[in-house]
């Protein structure tokens, strides 16, 4: 990896922020790091010390990054980066959801997902490691497709500095390293345009130039990958800065910010302790570049930001428009992108409020694992890994009633059991194990008026879904019958362009 200067866009040349520093913000940042890099490796003492579930926006990550890599099957190597990575534990939590995606047939077994984790204190432990087993009670399974980084004394505000030192530092112990893993690895972190995925979290609140941080991070994603992250403090020349931070200014110089990049966003606004609302950005064909010009620093308190001590004013004027006054989408979902909240929206779920966003995701083990631990077993879980119950052995125990009504995030929301929940989710073992258990599932009718063929109408593109439930239905006046709503399945799936289906159902009618 050939040294990175901090001055230059590598890809359409125009300069960064980060290369327009002054000395003094300059000596800051350096101050800011050694501050806390200085505090103890472990326990790492933040108040917010890494988290198994991001839940940014709201947005479920477990969900969106696997079925973001099923939507790409030409693609066979992934890079993840977590930026404040406190404990390390959401990169062990999210390789351990790919490992099951994988082990359950339902991600192939050749892709390499690198799960690049960082923090400014230093990191004792392995900073090189593979995700090598996953485990279901006393049987393991060994898995290597999972390459974790847990990467201390991290400089993010020099970013690609920071990647360029850690990979030198890594290559020159790759033997060692290769020895204890008895495998051959490969290290490279020239990351520039490569990531799919970023998360940083409660992190660029404490830089002495967030603005400058963020643009580096977009810098390194690729086309279409997105930033999952929460606001920070910076100010324009013509706002005061008073001794406790305003967050309704803040709030506002963050849509201010992302409007002024022509970065497609969608924001959250977010009441959590003191954060900031929450944003994903999505990087498209070209460069993010926030246009930001004469950066001076302001000193603050600690109630905004705990090391650095200052913030960054740049020329310009603080506006008064804010949330507000953009489109709102759903779920307290703002933006200037219906694309992007349409990408991330399936994936909604407040962690936070486990009762009317529930839902039941099937998550089915493969025939060997089915063999030597569950036996026949579908094992249920929340949209953030928390365990639900099991569906096992021809009898239900411990698992959610195959005919509850669970409230779906979609726009407008939809209710739907477990069998419906199948088709949304493509899930056809899910759908016949279910349908083992409880064949009436077929003929189930929500509050709302839709069975399970009214969502194989919406969702079920090739048609797989609706066959089946043709095939085995006797077809009538009341499986044909509109919902709530007076639409048919035939009305569903023609307003949704699914031809399969219409076809389908044409057939039925004749």
């Amino acid at each position: 990896m050939n040294p990175v200067t901090n001055t230059f866009c590598s890809q359409c040349n125009n300069a960064l922020l980060c290369g327009k520093n002054p000395p003094e913000v300059k000596e800051r940042i350096g101050r800011c790091f050694n501050s806390v890099s200085s505090r103890p490796h472990t326990p790492s003492t933040w108040l917010y010390n890494g988290r198994k579930q991001q839940n940014i926006c709201k947005i479920d990550e477990h969900r969106l990054i696997p079925e973001y890599m099923q939507k790409h099957p030409e693609r066979k190597k992934y890079i993840l980066v977590e930026m404040g990575a406190g404990d390390f534990s959401w990169g062990k939590s999210i390789a351990k959801t790919i490992n099951e995606y994988i082990v359950m047939k339902q991600l192939p077994n050749d892709i390499s997902v690198t799960i690049i984790s960082t923090r400014a204190e230093e990191n004792k432990d392995d900073e090189y490691a593979i995700c090598q087993e996953l485990a279901y009670g006393d049987y393991r399974l060994p898995t290597k497709n999972c390459i974790l980084l847990n990467l201390g004394l991290f400089k993010i505000e020099n970013l690609f500095e920071a990647f360029s030192t850690k990979e030198a530092e890594l290559k020159a112990k790759q033997a060692e390293l290769e020895s204890k893993l008895n495998c051959t690895i490969d290290i490279d972190l020239n990351v520039i345009g490569k990531v799919d995925f970023i998360f940083s979290a409660w992190t660029v609140r404490h830089f002495v130039d967030g603005p400058s941080a963020l643009e580096q991070m977009c810098h390194c994603l690729r086309p279409g990958g997105m930033y999952f992250g929460d606001g920070f403090f910076f100010a324009y020349e013509n706002q005061s800065v008073v001794p406790h931070p305003n967050y309704e200014e803040a709030n506002r110089n963050m849509v201010k910010l992302l409007s002024d990049a022509k970065v497609d966003f969608v924001m959250n606004m977010c009441d959590e302790g003191r954060s900031l609302n929450h944003f994903v950005i999505k990087k498209g064909t070209n460069c993010v570049h926030f246009p930001l010009e004469n950066k001076t620093l302001l000193k603050v308190g600690e109630a905004y930001c705990a090391y650095s001590m200052c913030i960054p004013q740049f020329k310009g004027d603080y506006i008064e428009n804010d949330l507000f006054n953009m489109p709102k989408y759903y779920f307290q979902l703002y933006g200037n992108s219906k694309d992007l909240f349409n990408e991330i929206a399936p994936y909604y779920y407040d962690q936070n409020s486990r009762d009317s966003r529930a839902y039941f995701q099937p998550l089915l083990l493969d025939k060997q694992l089915e063999n030597k631990c569950l036996a026949k077993a579908i094992l249920a879980i929340d949209a953030c890994g928390g365990y639900l119950g099991i569906v096992s052995g021809g009898y239900l125990k411990d698992a959610p009633d195959l005919n509850k009504e669970y409230l779906i995030g979609m726009n407008p929301p939809l209710l739907m059991n477990p069998l419906s929940l199948c088709i949304f989710r493509n899930n056809k073992r899910g759908f016949n194990m279910i349908l083992e258990k409880d064949p009436d599932c077929f003929s189930y009718i929500t509050s709302d008026g839709n069975t399970p063929l009214h969502i194989a109408a919406m969702y079920d593109k090739e048609g797989w879904f609706a066959g089946a439930l043709i095939k085995a239905l006797e077809i009538n006046d009341s499986s044909m019958a509109p919902n709530k709503q007076g639409k048919t399945p035939l009305d569903l799936a023609r307003e949704n362009n699914n031809e399969k289906v219409v076809e389908l159902l044409n057939n039925v009618n004749k």
